[in-house]
């Protein structure tokens, strides 16, 4: 991905009033094999297509879900941060840092979440090498 590329998409938490509408705002990113990520801007898993690794093991049509979420947690001066979000069967939605996500963008071919986490600012990316099936994910503080 790109760090120079201008955002395709570009928002802020107004775009995201609570879990239920973050979960409405879905993602895409392709590697052009047919194989993808895709998810919602909050990370629930809406669908069950969604997944940050789905390999094409059959082109066209074959895809395999590898990797369907990664349960992230951040300590920042002594404080463990919950970066996750589950529906659970009965409806209920938990996304304990939704409040602390500030923007979210795609550039090129990839998801970059910022979180502001008490005095630190987290970038979360997520992007699928092109013409490759490995899932790059990178947390920098």
């Amino acid at each position: 991905m790109s760090a120079t590329a201008d955002p395709i998409v570009d928002l802020g938490p107004d775009a995201w009033r609570d879990a239920r509408r973050s979960g409405q705002l879905e993602w895409l990113c392709t590697n052009g094999l047919g194989g993808y990520a895709c998810g919602t801007v909050g990370g629930l898993l809406q669908r069950r297509w969604h997944g940050l690794l789905v390999a094409a093991t059959e082109p066209p049509a074959g895809r395999t879900l590898l990797v369907p979420k990664i349960e992230l947690f951040v300590r920042v001066d002594g404080t463990e941060w919950p970066l996750t979000a589950n529906e659970w069967s009965g409806g209920g939605i938990d996304a304990p840092a939704l409040g602390h996500l500030v923007r979210f963008h795609m550039a090129g071919s990839g998801v970059v979440r910022h979180w502001r986490l008490g005095g630190a600012l987290l970038e979360e990316r997520i992007a699928i090498d092109r013409k490759s099936t490995r899932l790059n994910s990178s947390h920098l503080v």
